[in-house]
């Protein structure tokens, strides 16, 4: 009896043991014991899945799992977890795997704890930021030796202790890299990769490269001309000379080619890295900011196993015909690398100023875009998985380095889980493989959505022509004046004198500031459908210097990219349209704007309208100074036009 008792309480010591360890039969990898198994993914009946040990299962994960918040400010209050524990990390993570195993999730992500990779049956993913040496140029110089070598070195550090994990799914390469230039997404257009190419000197690799890509994309350098402006004569002086930039919007097409070279040079050296170290786990791309020119994600597609999309949008609903089309053209399926909404209503104080424009009223409101997201995403047979931005809310305050302040969290900054949140994502988890095993056939492409910079479709001139409809008196215009309110330099100062708009300020050094103009009469001009069919729109400017700025309309209903809706009158639908950057010389000019040549704001207004620009219900026009100017202009007079 009394040895019964023992191998009683042995055996549930050991019991005990399995289930502090993950509930798993899953052991913890000893040091230099080598797993047999891999993630791997392929088709099971017409979907897609990671598989492991010969099951199928899809990606549900979470970011930014973390004892602590290591982004808050200093002597700001932020997430401390490990405050609670008394530094005991082996405690902190059996309790946050209970809730994330309690919540349905099977994956820590991106940035989460190292002491959670490997040691749990939890699968992980990890960013391994494979790029150069410089942080702030993250794609220049791809084409150089440096480049090649910091990237080699990169993985021969970060590999080390995955390579032999057998519950990574996978290597991300980096993170929302700039294939626009400046950012990851549109911003300004004159500050492409291939300026920054033309900006590097004679004996950079990148910069030969670039001239004679020039070379063999233009017939000649006249042709070049029509796109660009320089002070080079040819191209061979192209080489020696950094000035070089866009004049015409026609450039994008060169710029787009460029964009694909440098991606299949970027791709092709990542694979390779990844494989010296690492022969058998998945790539899994570079998390794009939702979208990238598309010869960039084909290059993607070339080397990675999976493609990675960070997809944000207000309306908690993923497009269809943008994923659908997306995937016809590079036959990979997709992750969704991130994903979040963030409500006012939060027990952090989280003041959503800075982030993501995915702005909800409630938690409420989170719970049910993340069941309709998550729904609709796991109906597309090519989505292998999603990843929750992210554990915990930011700082009230503002992460140090980037200032964001959003309340993304599934806990607050206290530890404390939004429970109707969580309450719904518990349940959607659950029934995400059912879904997904039902999953309906993509629809038809619609390669027109994958344009980085559609332009507007602008209802026809009327039959008997469109009377010219003028606005010159500026003492009666509304206008409201607007800017980067993170950089102080920022400014712009409005005032009528002697019957003329007057413009003083600064365009700083953030993404610049703004003057939005309702001329009088203008709202009576539109209720009256007097501006419907009008297909230009000729500005006279006086500028005391050069000045360069962007023309804009926006139609009723017009709103941020995470507004509740978007209902304007007479059928507008909240659209926003910018023109190409022009530079006003020093005098008095004016500049003739065609409708049909404004392209869609991406960063404000209606994303997902009918893309039309809705002459009948046009709201307001103004102008967009771009950074690093003194601006002094003065506007005298706007005039709608026929063709």
């Amino acid at each position: 009896m009394n040895k019964d008792r023992i191998f009683l309480r042995v055996g549930v010591a050991v019991l005990t043991m399995a289930f502090l360890d993950g509930c798993s039969s899953l052991r913890p990898p000893v040091r230099g014991w080598r797993r047999p198994s891999v993630v791997t993914v392929r088709k099971k009946g017409g979907s897609w899945y990671f598989f492991y040990q010969g099951r199928p299962f899809v990606v549900r994960g979470v970011c930014c799992v973390l004892p602590q918040d290591f982004s808050a400010p200093e002597n700001d209050q932020g997430y401390n977890a490990i405050s609670r524990y008394k530094g005991q990390y082996s405690k902190w993570r059996f309790d946050t795997l209970c809730r994330l195993r309690c919540w349905g999730f099977n994956t820590v992500s991106a940035w989460s704890h190292p002491s959670l990779y490997g040691r749990t049956d939890f699968f992980y993913t990890v960013v391994i930021d494979l790029q150069g040496p410089d942080a702030r140029n993250r794609l220049v110089d791809v084409f150089s030796r440096q480049y090649r070598e910091t990237v080699m070195r990169i993985a021969r550090a970060k590999l080390r202790r995955h390579a032999t994990n057998s519950t990574l799914v996978g290597y991300y390469v980096n993170n929302e890299l700039p294939w626009y230039g400046e950012k990851a997404w549109p911003t300004n257009p004159k500050d492409g990769l291939l300026v920054r190419y033309l900006q590097l000197g004679p004996g950079a690799p990148g910069k030969r490269r670039v001239v004679r890509f020039l070379r063999d994309f233009y017939e000649s350098f006249d042709a070049f001309l029509e796109d660009f402006s320089t002070s080079a004569e040819n191209f061979d002086e192209l080489l020696h000379v950094r000035d070089a930039v866009p004049r015409s919007p026609d450039f994008r097409d060169a710029e787009r080619a460029w964009c694909g070279i440098v991606a299949d040079r970027y791709y092709s050296m990542c694979r390779k890295a990844i494989r010296k170290f690492d022969p058998h786990h998945l790539i899994l791309g570079s998390r794009f900011a939702r979208r990238a020119p598309l010869p960039v994600i084909r290059a993607c597609a070339r080397y990675c196993d999976v493609v990675s999309l960070n997809y944000y949008d207000a309306s908690g609903q993923p497009d269809p015909v943008y994923l659908d089309t997306l995937v016809s053209q590079i036959r990979r399926p997709l992750i969704i690398s991130e994903f979040s909404w963030r409500a006012k209503e939060n027990s952090s104080g989280c003041p959503n100023t800075r982030g993501a424009a995915v702005t909800v009223p409630t938690q409420q409101k989170r719970a049910e875009n993340f069941e309709a997201f998550v729904t609709a995403l796991m109906k597309k047979p090519y989505v292998v998985g999603y990843e929750w931005f992210q554990y915990f809310d930011e700082p009230p305050a503002g992460r140090s380095f980037d200032g964001e302040n959003s309340n993304y969290g599934l806990v607050d900054i206290f530890d404390r889980p939004y429970v109707k949140l969580l309450r719904t994502i518990s349940r959607v988890n659950r029934e995400a493989d059912r879904i997904h095993a039902r999953a309906v056939r993509p629809g038809r492409a619609h390669p027109a959505v994958l344009d980085d910079f559609p332009t507007a479709c602008v209802p026809p001139e009327p039959p008997a022509g469109f009377r010219a409809v003028e606005f010159s008196n500026p003492a009666a215009w509304r206008v409201f004046t607007w800017g980067d309110t993170t950089d102080a330099d920022t400014h712009l100062d409005a005032c009528a004198e002697d019957g003329i708009l007057v413009l003083q300020g600064n365009s700083g050094s953030g993404w610049g500031c703004g003057v939005t103009i309702i001329p009088e009469q203008f709202p009576q001009e539109t209720a009256a459908g007097k501006l419907a069919g009008a297909q230009r729109v000729i500005i006279d400017l006086e500028a005391s210097r050069s000045v360069e700025l962007r023309f804009f309309v926006n139609e009723t209903g017009h709103g941020p990219p995470d507004a509740d809706s978007y209902a304007g009158v007479k059928g507008a639908d909240g659209e926003a349209y910018i023109s190409f950057p022009v530079t006003v010389p020093p005098g008095r000019h004016s500049y003739v704007f065609r409708l049909c040549e404004l392209e869609k704001n991406t960063a404000y207004g209606n994303q997902r309208g009918n893309g039309i620009l809705d002459t009948q219900g046009i709201a307001e026009v103004g102008l967009v100074f771009t950074p690093g100017q003194v601006i002094s202009l003065k506007v005298s007079r706007i005039c709608f036009r026929g063709s």
